[in-house]
């Protein structure tokens, strides 16, 4: 039998009605609503190392709210009567199907030769969702919902968004560390999972204004959980965060493959965010989407527009850009260690604090699992390591011991 993991002592589960999908209800005292964003190395890791939504949840409570009460909209926090009142309304039990969908995590990995062909390395298995969803069921929890705390309602989605963005930033990092010392820093991008497309249908070139890029999936396309015909669709119900970090191009009509349109990150038009452009287009329907007939069509993917000098110009284009979002510093994936570190920013919230954290590191060192891909921060006392944990470190053997 799995080892029971304890659930979150003030965070549950819940599917929101209004957008379809799936949300985390946080419990909040009086003095964490003034809290500064700070964040544990530790807490971090659990997050880029969570493998389903049981170990995705407690990394989010360990790590604290996205953003200060102040700046969420009061359609996301109430008191204790005003949350009793969604019970059964807006807010239902954890679907199953509908979370195995929505839990993405990065990295993933490229099969054969499709253009847009991935698929997730460790992709959250159904028991261990299912222990999830049946343990964080804030519908079953009758004792969580106390009339001296207040509630946070923040959106999953935006939770997978934002770590995938730093486990592939945070990857690029820890791969160009190797690709430095080899001699092998024009192939930084695809060593860390990307794949380079050549944009053909007119979809495709209107996506990327075609040009080649670097794509990777980032995100669950939220297309497939709502019907085609929905006069309430508002991508602020859905991710928040994402909207805050993305724009579309100011005057342009916005350019629309699935329902999710086309944007890029806030002030780098050279980063965008897709979905598949080689998604079917759906008939109108008053009904939800069938899933799709291949993986690649349920993401949102990050494409990052080709630089002419090649991988490492644009790889680095990409940090700057992240940087410019979440940051303050001048910053290059060179290589050398430390060469990243300048004055330490004053993070303002939490995912400026985790961008914080990747480049105010003088102690630490990120690695990239030789194995499953998954990055971590590791102390550099005792030497460098290429494995996450001992189970990949067994399993590389393993499979590599003929070879030696």
């Amino acid at each position: 039998m799995p080892t029971e993991q304890p659930k979150p002592a003030n965070t549950r589960l819940a599917l929101d009605a209004n957008s379809k999908m799936h949300v985390l209800v946080r419990r909040i005292g009086v003095s964490e609503a003034h809290a500064t964003h700070a964040v544990e190395l530790g807490d971090m890791n659990a997050l880029l190392m969570a493998r389903n939504a049981g170990g995705f949840a407690r990394s989010a409570e360990a790590l604290g709210l996205m953003y200060g009460t102040s700046d969420v909209p009061s359609s996301r926090k109430m008191d204790a009567a005003a949350l009793r009142k969604t019970l059964g309304k807006r807010l239902a039990s954890p679907d199953l199907t509908g979370l195995l969908r929505e839990c993405y995590f990065d990295p993933f990995s490229q099969i054969g030769d499709a253009s847009w062909a991935f698929e997730q390395t460790g992709r959250p298995g159904k028991a261990p969702t299912a222990r999830a969803a049946e343990a964080l069921d804030l519908l079953a929890d009758e004792g969580f919902i106390r009339d001296d705390y207040e509630y946070i309602i923040e959106p999953v989605h935006d939770w997978l968004v934002l770590r995938n963005l730093m486990s592939i930033s945070l990857r690029i990092l820890a791969n160009s560390r190797v690709a430095a010392a080899e001699g092998t820093m024009g192939n930084v991008l695809t060593a860390t999972g990307f794949r380079r497309i050549e944009p053909r249908s007119d979809a495709a070139k209107g996506a990327l204004d075609g040009k080649p890029a670097y794509v990777i999936p980032v995100a669950y396309n939220p297309f497939f959980s709502r019907p085609l015909i929905d006069l309430t669709w508002n991508d602020q119900d859905i991710w928040p965060f994402y909207c805050r970090i993305s724009e579309v191009d100011q005057g342009k009509a916005e350019k629309l493959l699935g329902v999710v349109g086309v944007k890029h990150l806030v002030g780098a038009k050279g980063v965008r965010f897709i979905t598949s452009v080689q998604a079917d287009k759906a008939k109108a329907s008053l009904g939800l989407k069938k899933e799709a007939d291949s993986p690649e069509k349920t993401w949102l993917y990050l494409a990052l527009i080709a630089d002419e000098s090649g991988q490492e110009a644009t790889a680095n284009t990409f940090l700057r850009a992240m940087d410019g979002v979440f940051g303050t510093r001048e910053i290059a994936c060179g290589g050398e260690r430390g060469a990243e570190l300048h004055a330490p920013s004053h993070p303002t919230n939490l995912p400026e604090a985790m961008w914080a954290l990747a480049w105010e590191h003088p102690n630490r060192y990120l690695m990239s699992c030789k194995r499953c891909g998954r990055v971590q921060f590791s102390y550099m006392l005792g030497g460098e390591t290429a494995f996450c944990s001992p189970g990949c470190r067994s399993a590389h053997s393993k499979a590599h011991r003929s070879e030696t």
